[in-house]
Parts: C-alpha cells; sequence; structure tokens
C-alpha cells in the first residue's frame, strides 16, 4: 500500500473513533447536557445554565476566535470567582464537576436573582479516575474568570464553547 494510501486508511481511522467517543458521551450519559444552577441560600427558584456545546464545536466555527465576536454575541457578559470544585463518577462510569461560582459583577445583562452559581461540566477525578473532555473548560478554585453567556428559552449557553470562559 502507497504512503497515500496509509495516510487515508488513518485519517478515516482517527475520524471514526473521535465520533464514536462523542457517541459515547452524548449516548450514554443521562442527560443531555450538563447544567448549571444557582445555589439559591433561600430555596427561591434560581436561573439555570446549561454548558450544551458539542465537543470540539467552538473550534469549529472561525468567528470564535475572535473576542469581538464572542463580546458580541453574549446575552450576559459576568465576572465571578470560584468557591468550590468537587468532582463525581456517575452510575453510567462518566465523571462530572460542579464548579461553584460567586458572582462579582456583571458587565452585560440583567443580573440573576441569585449571586452564586453552580456550573456542572463533563470531566474530572474522582477516586483513581481521571476524565478529560475536549473544550470543557476546567476551573481551579480561587480564580477569577469572565463568562460569556447566550440565552436559548430560559437556559444560558457559554458563547462558542469554551470561548466563553476567559480566565481573568
Amino acid at each position: 500500500m502507497s504512503s497515500k494510501g496509509v495516510a487515508n486508511v488513518v485519517v478515516i481511522l482517527l475520524t471514526a473513533f473521535v465520533v464514536a467517543v462523542g457517541l459515547y458521551f452524548v449516548l450514554v450519559r443521562p442527560s443531555a447536557a450538563p447544567t448549571t444552577v444557582a445555589l439559591p441560600p433561600s430555596g427561591r427558584p434560581a436561573p439555570k445554565i446549561s454548558i450544551t456545546y458539542p465537543s470540539a464545536a467552538g473550534a469549529l466555527i472561525r468567528e470564535c476566535a475572535d473576542p469581538a465576536y464572542v463580546k458580541n454575541s453574549a446575552d450576559s457578559i459576568l465576572q465571578a470567582m470560584v468557591e468550590k470544585v468537587s468532582s463525581e463518577a456517575m452510575a453510567n462510569g462518566a465523571i462530572e464537576t460542579n464548579n461553584d461560582f460567586t458572582i462579582l459583577n456583571y458587565s452585560k445583562g440583567a443580573p440573576f436573582s441569585e449571586a452564586r452559581l453552580r456550573i456542572v461540566t463533563l470531566g474530572g477525578i474522582s477516586g483513581d479516575q481521571n476524565l478529560r473532555v475536549e473544550d470543557q473548560p476546567i476551573f481551579t478554585v480561587g480564580e477569577k474568570v469572565r463568562l460569556y453567556l447566550v440565552q436559548r428559552d430560559d437556559q444560558f449557553t457559554f458563547v462558542c464553547g469554551e470561548y466563553g470562559v476567559e480566565k481573568l
């Protein structure tokens, strides 16, 4: 087989692998998208924020690399500090991480009813298992971030996936 033929086979196998991994996370997860909910100290309803972008979604859109596009596309832009990060293994073998934030201020959009949010992302460390998922933001306690959010119905998502999270 020629080197061009070998290269074509490698590309096909890699593509099949990426598709299989993507399907695993879409089909095996109990819900289609991890969600974020505010942490209401009073028990009142709080805004729900979903991270609904598929793996590599931001990388496929050229405009997402442009900070002006991300800023202009956002319905809400807020600065927040990571207060707590904890991961847990799910019954299906996946690992999810709860990222708890305190909202510091808003530079665009109406403020939420609560000043604390929880963003649940795929991946993390649980026991001796370590799962990293492409294009899922990884947060560290004490860090400040700017979140670019777009509203879809009653839910929010990050603008352009991981491009909607800016470390400060």
